[in-house]
């Protein structure tokens, strides 16, 4: 089970509080600043830990007061998309895919509006826009090594893009035991890199079993997307290499094209996540299509 956020409560100032206040204007004359003027302000760095805690605490003590309102009156959007303009940009993305590709992106906005708009385009009824079509289902299990979050998110994102077609479980590697793992199951593998060159710590518990256990993974087929920043060229994404070769050597088969993400890059980690997972399906498919060579 994945642990939710830890939350806090906070007890709002009183006036008998007895934390330390940073110089306002009544106490320095002719300053205006209710962080505080003249030899006390310069005195310390505004971001210190004391001076960001007296700033929090003079706006929680304008917000119990009433003296900060909060609320605004909110935009409003007059040309907003509307969910049938989404379900028509949607359907002229998947109609013009190529082979083995589950859409191809409108990449301007104005593209995007003039689908939008383009009551030509026959939507399909709910019922039918999703579920799995009554095809057989690819039994995926997505493996994820995260050290503060990105794997795990991309690795969720991708468990909803699959719903429709695949059946789907999202396992942590610090849950995942290379004795657990099903050869029957296509498993993808999103993992970042930690430290220098280093899978993430959560991480190191599987990777050892692999290199040291005796698990035999003869038939497991897998696909590999790394995480990582390619500014640090020499270790770029090597978390995820170090769990490929670990998978390799207990004899699993990698297939589909190796996918990374470049965190320093212009490309958003989900896009390339879901068109990396596309062509790892598309790839499975084709090889499940050959038929078998008697030996």
């Amino acid at each position: 089970m994945r642990s939710s956020p830890r939350s806090a409560s906070r007890r709002g100032p009183t006036a008998s509080s007895s934390r330390a206040r940073i110089p306002t204007a009544a106490s320095s004359p002719g300053c205006t600043s209710r962080a505080g003027c003249g030899a006390d302000r310069g005195a310390r760095s505004p971001t210190s830990a004391p001076t960001r805690r007296g700033l929090a605490g003079l706006v929680l003590d304008d917000l119990a007061a009433g003296a900060a309102p909060i609320g605004h009156a909110g935009l409003a959007f007059d040309d907003a998309v509307d969910f049938d303009g989404w379900r028509r940009i949607d359907a002229v993305e998947t109609a013009a895919a190529a082979p083995g590709r589950r859409r191809a992106k409108l990449r301007s906005v104005a593209a995007m509006r003039a689908a939008a708009a383009d009551a030509s385009i026959v939507l399909p009824e709910a019922s039918e826009s999703g579920g799995s079509g009554g095809g057989e289902r690819v039994p995926v299990t997505i493996l994820f090594g995260s050290e503060s979050g990105g794997a795990e998110l991309v690795a969720d994102e991708l468990a909803r893009h699959l719903a429709d077609r695949a059946d789907v479980e999202v396992v942590d590697l610090a849950d995942a035991d290379p004795h657990g793992l099903d050869a029957a199951r296509l498993h993808l593998v999103v993992c970042a890199t930690y430290g220098d060159g280093e899978v993430p710590t959560t991480a190191r518990p599987f990777v050892r079993a692999l290199e040291e256990g005796d698990a035999s993974l003869a038939g497991l087929r897998y696909a590999v997307l790394g995480m990582g920043d390619r500014s640090y060229a020499r270790t770029y994404s090597r978390g995820s290499e170090i769990v490929d070769e670990a998978l390799a050597a207990r004899g699993a088969t990698r297939i589909g094209e190796y996918g990374r993400h470049d965190a320093s890059g212009p490309l958003d980690a989900g896009d390339v996540a879901r068109e990396w997972a596309d062509g790892v399906l598309a790839a499975e498919a084709a090889e499940a299509a050959v038929p078998a060579v008697a030996p």
